[in-house]
């Protein structure tokens, strides 16, 4: 008799296709972190073009060119280790570290075009600055839709009957992680074109 209403129960459990709705979630919540981690990654991506850039106009002041390149290397290296959503709280506070310490180098290299007006001149310059600018908002939007994603993922496999089902197959409830914090926007300094 047990073992009927037991196979019943699983039926029961089963018959709405749960499963494949704790995995769709579960998926939007590791497809929306990639897409954080991409964002970053481009961010990244621009960094040697406007190093070049400001080089060209600022050869004597390497200090913040120096600043920018190794706070570059250490927000990439951090990149690596976050492949996965991860739940290694050090993991994710080194990388929120070194993230923010490039967008500081990258304020401190934008400082430089106040002091050279032709740096503020060129095309290149100006272009680079909308591209930054524009990914910190896309930065952001992503940040929002994996925090969305996780709080969805962790309301379905709270839910009854669907709570049984990811217990028996080892999904748990996800944490969002405090030092996944927005990032902060660039200060494009008061550049007059005149």
């Amino acid at each position: 008799m047990l073992r009927v209403f037991f196979a019943l129960f699983i039926a029961f459990i089963l018959s709405g296709c749960r499963f494949t709705s704790v995995q769709h979630y579960d998926r939007q919540s590791v497809i929306t972190w990639h897409e954080v981690i991409n964002q970053y990654q481009r961010r990244v991506d621009l960094i040697p073009e406007l190093i070049s850039v400001v080089k060209k106009y600022t050869g004597d002041d390497l200090h913040a060119l120096t600043a920018l390149k190794r706070a570059k290397d250490s927000a990439y290296h951090a990149g690596l280790m976050l492949t996965a959503p991860c739940d290694s709280l050090s993991f994710i506070t080194r990388w929120q570290q070194a993230q923010r310490d490039l967008s500081q180098a990258l304020n401190e290299t934008l400082t430089l075009s106040v002091q050279h007006s032709d740096l503020s001149a060129d095309q290149r310059f100006v272009n680079l600055l909308v591209q930054l600018e524009s990914r910190t908002q896309r930065i952001n939007i992503a940040r929002d839709r994996h925090i969305e994603a996780i709080k969805n993922y962790n309301l379905h496999v709270r839910k009854f009957p669907t709570f049984f089902l990811a217990r028996a197959m080892n999904y748990s409830p996800r944490q969002n992680h405090p030092a996944l914090a927005p990032v902060e926007t660039l200060y494009v300094y008061d550049i007059d074109f005149n």
